[in-house]
């Protein structure tokens, strides 16, 4: 889940009850942009008494790009191909 890789900034929820949740991309040009847009939404407007849902889209700096490579890796820089010499 993006809430366990640190991909969700921030949520509000207004006194009307409507949300907005800022979400991290990896990068700009993320080709799953618009599906995480559409589940995030999907995901807030599924919990009862939500109002209007707004999901706004930021990107990582390279520091949080790295602490989420070292998260889903390990402490690795690169992959290891064990086939490749």
């Amino acid at each position: 889940p993006i809430t366990e890789v640190g991909m969700v900034k921030n949520v509000t929820v207004d006194a009307d009850a409507s949300v907005h949740v800022e979400v991290y991309l990896t990068t700009s040009a993320c080709p799953k942009k618009t599906e995480i847009s559409d589940r995030v939404t999907r995901s807030a407007q599924d919990v009862p008494g939500t109002g209007a849902v707004k999901v706004t889209l930021d990107v990582m700096n390279d520091e949080q790009r790295t602490e989420l490579r070292k998260l889903l890796r390990g402490d690795s820089r690169e992959p290891v191909i064990p086939f490749a010499l």
